[in-house]
């Protein structure tokens, strides 16, 4: 970053606590708590409007509303007299006078205010009014998952693709234009594949938290998080069991079913979900390569179609004691098992010149082949608890993991020009990785008003890597030397970090920096060939977080963060996609580093927020042609530098009682520039994206949604990519009570989620149109039963592993 921007930033902070420090000197440093609730049967009353009133001063007023608990909390108060105002729809106003603030105490419990239902507003019902649908917190954005904009929604993957912010782009979620963020379940890693989070019922998710900077207590790996908050009540106990089935088509049958328990007493919770997703699908690619040989021009036009049979059967457990009110233990198990077969068909025909003309035809190979693929994943975590006191806290988490994948490839090729001469790729592929960490996490309260977190964490990763690969010529076998290998890679990561929370009473200021050390090594068979790497990152952040009455919020962060390359992109392995498609590792790859810099601002309603980020070595996918061979070969490598700057915005609005429509914006320019291969390369683009999503209440519990989605032209590393549309529609009847529901969607209406991506480089001209089945039919069928308050929402969930989403499962993906 630029010495100019530096200053700016500092000067930027430096302006804002001058703005805010007289407001500091006005205010005192009481505070006064309560709590509201009905007063016919005790319950609390969550969203009630609380104003305080000085007596000294009328137009001094605190207003704010009760958390789900019916409690609230005032701080900044100066001794005094006030007066209390409580009001909700439905209810008696309630006024209480003579309030004495003596400082005798620094925080004063007025008890419990109880609201009167006022029958004659509203009869025998009682409205209770909604959540805004984004509200900007202390570090995060909070989405209320539970909006009329999501009521038609029947899993996680849905709501994340209607969410203020969110887009689902090149078959992965983004925020702020194009940062790929994590994805947690209550804090923990969910399954990394997509088909997963539609597993997670809408009706158990609580809210939607975006974390653009995470703190320093945050791995250096995460960019930024999405996590999905569960609904709980920890004082219920009982059982809740939740049965799923689904029916969907694309150009196939597909067919899902699973389910989860939860069983909660005052010791202890248990957990357990289990489900089978079987999900046929394919991938329709047609590719136009532009390139020279012998002083002619050639035009390589390949179509290929790809059946893909996954089927993917995952299991969950936890176990959760409470020992005392200070200790918690807990065990937890998570497991999947991935069978997946891919049947590719391909053409790939080569014309004389630059077009496809077939007078011109110069060659037509056929391939026709099958894949297998069998994946298994298991992780095992303990933690422990420890409560000291209401400020202090100490965890201790340790994690083992281990991912095995083996792959057969038999690809068999034929030139229709030679019919004798066929050729074949057969290879046999297997991956193991063990993983170990440990993470030791304490905070404690220094004041009132300081929070400091300290912690460390080591991670030890063992990758080991095996192919054997023949070719097929003319009936016979022949082994290739070049690409049969042994790979193996170790990894250890040792971190610290602090983090230093400081509240004002009008604004929060949060300090933190984390140290992460790594030291690899690796050793491929074939040569004997090793690679060494270590290195270690000082990683620091910093949030200010300011907040006027209840309505507006001002958040300026900045966080350093790391990527380290997957273990996939590290082995140096090549994989023969087809007879002119290879794919390779790299395993001198650098780990890339961002700088991440946000201003938000949040009215009412309305969320705006502009952000500025750098990045350095950046890991890309290369493709170099061989003019000899015509082979294209994908190798990942590092760029030099990237920059972009973007601006979101987003806000819902009120049509109708019956309409809710939401709105969100990204404006973003991409810069990429890098020296490769003795020359300079550049990008530059300007381009947004708009997200509108509808939802119509036709009745109580009869929903219907339709979002629409559209994204401009843009580029992404080496490439041009098209603008990209969608158009979805849904229908959602709740009955019995809310224990079933008929949920029945549309996706990608009209298949505008095509991906066409174009490069032009040195002696490359490369064109791919990919669509894959994102168009396609969904009827779901969800039943509960049992006390709809239990759910998976344990007290000290697993932690989430940089390491797990390093793993990826499919080598030649």
């Amino acid at each position: 970053m630029n010495k100019q921007l530096t200053r700016l930033l500092t000067l930027l902070f430096i302006v804002l606590f001058e703005f805010v420090s007289p407001a500091l000197k006005a205010q005192g440093n009481l505070t006064l708590t309560g709590a509201v609730v009905d007063n016919s049967n005790n319950t609390p009353v969550e969203l009630a409007t609380v104003k305080l009133i000085s007596t000294e001063d009328p137009n001094n007023i605190k207003s704010l509303q009760t958390d789900s608990a019916g409690k609230f909390t005032i701080k900044g108060l100066k001794k005094g007299t006030y007066s209390i105002n409580v009001s909700y729809l439905g209810y008696k106003m309630l006024d209480k006078a003579g309030i004495e603030l003596t400082g005798a105490t620094p925080v004063q419990n007025i008890g419990i205010l109880k609201l009167i239902p006022n029958l004659n507003q509203l009869g025998e019902v009682q409205v209770k009014a909604e959540r805004q649908l984004v509200s900007n917190k202390p570090g995060k954005t909070e989405i209320n998952a539970q909006s009329k904009i999501f009521a038609s929604s029947n899993t996680a993957f849905d709501v994340l693709q209607k969410a203020p912010g969110v887009a689902l782009l090149n078959g992965s979620f983004k925020i702020n234009g194009n940062v790929e963020p994590d994805i947690l379940l209550n804090g923990r890693r969910t399954p990394l594949s997509l088909e997963e989070l539609k597993s997670i019922p809408y009706d158990n998710i609580e809210k939607i938290e975006i974390i653009s900077n995470p703190n320093s207590s945050y791995e250096g790996d995460r960019k930024a998080i999405i996590n999905i908050v569960l609904k709980n009540k920890v004082k219920e106990t009982g059982y809740n069991t939740s049965l799923y089935t689904e029916y969907a088509r694309n150009k196939y049958n597909q067919f899902n079913f699973g389910g989860d328990f939860s069983f909660k007493q005052k010791k202890f919770t248990i957990t357990a979900s289990a489900g089978r997703i079987w999900t046929p699908a394919f991938t329709d690619i047609t590719g136009n390569r532009y390139y020279e040989q012998d002083g002619q021009n050639y035009l390589l036009n390949t179509k290929s179609f790809i059946k893909n049979k996954p089927t993917l059967v995952y299991y969950n457990a936890g176990l959760e004691y409470y020992i005392d009110t200070a200790n918690t233990f807990g065990v937890f198990y998570r497991g999947n098992t991935l069978k997946t077969t891919q049947e590719p068909n391909s053409a790939s025909k080569t014309f004389l010149g630059n077009t496809a003309d077939d007078s011109q035809l110069v060659s037509l190979i056929n391939t026709t082949g099958l894949t297998k693929t069998d994946a298994t994943n298991s992780t095992y975590t303990v933690n422990y608890e420890h409560l000291f006191n209401k400020g202090t806290k100490f965890t201790l988490e340790s994690n083992l993991g281990r991912y095995d994948l083996t792959q057969n490839q038999n690809t068999i090729s034929s030139n229709v020009n030679t019919p004798s001469n066929t050729t074949g790729i057969i290879n046999d592929a297997r991956s193991t990785i063990d993983l170990f960490n440990v993470n030791a996490d304490f905070s404690t309260a220094l004041s009132k008003a300081v929070t400091l977190q300290i912690g460390g964490k080591f991670n030890n990763s063992t990758t080991k890597d095996g192919l054997v690969s023949d070719s097929l010529r003319n009936n016979s076998v022949v082994t290739t030397a070049r690409q049969t290998n042994n790979f193996k890679y170790d990894e250890k990561i040792y971190a610290y970090y602090f983090n230093l929370d400081y509240d004002f009473g009008f604004a929060t200021l949060e300090v933190g920096t984390r140290v992460e050390s790594t030291r690899s090594t690796g050793t491929a068979a074939v040569a004997s060939q090793d690679f060494t790497k270590n290195y270690t990152n000082v990683l620091p952040g910093a949030q200010l977080y300011k907040k006027w009455g209840s309505s507006q919020t001002l958040t300026l962060s900045y966080a350093k963060k790391i990527s380290r390359p997957s273990y996939r992109d590290l082995n140096p392995f090549v994989f023969i996609i087809d007879p002119y498609t290879y794919v390779s590792g790299n395993p001198f790859l650098n780990p890339s580093t961002y700088n991440n810099y946000k201003l938000e601002y949040s009215i009412h309603s309305v969320n705006m927020s502009l952000s500025y980020r750098t990045q350095k070595n950046i890991i890309t996918q290369l493709p170099v042609l061989n003019s000899e061979t015509n082979v294209l070969t994908y190798s990942p490598l590092n760029l030099d530098n990237k920059r972009n700057i973007s601006f979101d915005l987003n806000f819902p609005l009120k049509v109708a009682s019956w309409w809710t429509l939401e709105n969100s914006s990204t404006v973003l320019h991409d810069h990429y520039e890098s020296q490769l291969s003795g020359s300079s390369f550049t990008r530059n683009k300007i381009n947004f994206t708009n997200n509108f999503v509808s939802t119509f209440t036709i009745s109580t519990g009869f929903y219907f949604n339709t979002s629409f989605f559209y994204t401009s032209p843009s580029v992404f590393n080496f490439y041009q990519v098209n603008a990209i549309s969608a158009l979805d529609l849904g229908l959602k009847k709740e009955l019995l009570k809310k224990k079933l529901t008929i949920d029945v969607n549309y996706y990608d209406v009209y298949r505008g989620r095509k991906d066409v991506l174009t490069v032009n480089y040195l002696n490359l001209h490369n064109s791919l149109s990919q669509f894959t089945n994102t168009r396609y039919f969904n009827f779901r069928l969800t039943y509960s039963f049992g006390n709809q308050s239990i759910n998976g929402n344990m007290k000290n969930e697993p932690k989430a592993t940089e390491e797990g989403d390093r793993v990826k499962n499919g080598l030649n993906q």
